[in-house]
């Protein structure tokens, strides 16, 4: 078994590149703090721990609120983090708006995609739109985007109940701005569904021994394995083929939003056979 290693509040603040002041201010006030204590009381920190300091910082630096960060476990941190993520969020992500654009594009790389209102309607992957004052165009625009296939999340200024209210309807998200992390990461990781079974545990599924009864567990796992594969295809094809990527990220919404029902389908037949 490997040995963990603890690091002095002294070595901590050097491999996190945090200054120990701030270490101690972080686990005062948001209980931002080591893991174990020496025999004489003094702050050890782990190897997670590191990760954990040094995620909270980067995520603090794009404008994360500590009180949300402290309630966040390492995974969770891991995945608000934009340099992390892969397969949580979508491959495309277009952005219009002078402040979403200047707040968030540069952090997702070749993800992003800038785009000017008069272009919006060609949004790939998915879309954060922000606008001034929300008005009937805005709202008809976007409910054509999601009718297409693609998610948009719609930030406003300005905006008529009414308005946000047809939105909602049509299951487009509308948030006051301004954006914040928290709020985009957010939405960027309900674009993929939870998936409560993982491929190991289909591949079980696909290839257990047949019951003379019902193969349904069989035949309903193998589905989701090739709608998953498919997912991952139309992801890649995305990012390969631009003249495309409309059509393929299309297909990977689609065929992400197919996998939740089967999945609870296939929570049926288990317990059927239990």
């Amino acid at each position: 078994m490997a040995e963990t290693l603890f690091f002095s509040m002294a070595e901590a603040s050097r491999r996190a590149g945090v200054a120990a002041a701030t270490l101690r201010k972080w686990a005062a006030r948001y209980n931002i703090d080591a893991s174990h204590r020496s025999v004489g009381g003094h702050r050890l920190y782990s190897e997670a721990d590191l990760e954990r300091l040094r995620t909270v910082s980067q995520l603090k630096a794009r404008g994360w609120s500590l009180t949300d960060l402290a309630n966040m476990d390492l995974p969770t941190l891991r995945k608000m983090n934009p340099s992390e993520v892969n397969q949580n969020i979508p491959g495309h992500i277009s952005f219009c708006g002078l402040r979403v654009v200047a707040d968030f594009a540069s952090w997702f790389g070749d993800r992003a995609r800038v785009l000017d209102e008069m272009d919006v309607t060609l949004a790939t992957g998915v879309l954060i739109w922000e606008v001034g004052s929300l008005s009937d165009q805005h709202v008809t625009r976007a409910q054509r985007l999601a009718n297409a296939g693609v998610p948009v999340l719609m930030v406003y200024h300005y905006a008529l109940n009414r308005r946000v209210q047809q939105l909602s309807a049509e299951g487009i998200a509308a948030v006051s701005g301004p954006l914040g992390w928290s709020t985009l990461m957010d939405w960027l990781l309900q674009q993929s569904p939870n998936t409560s079974f993982k491929d190991e545990e289909l591949v079980k599924w696909a290839s257990a021994v047949p019951n003379l009864e019902c193969e349904c567990p069989r035949h309903v796992a193998s589905i989701l394995l090739q709608l998953r594969e498919f997912a991952r295809y139309s992801q890649q094809c995305s990012l390969d083929s631009p003249a495309q990527a409309e059509l393929h990220q299309r297909l990977y919404h689609w065929t992400q939003a197919a996998q939740q029902p089967l999945e609870e389908a296939l929570r049926a037949v288990i317990a059927g056979e239990s």
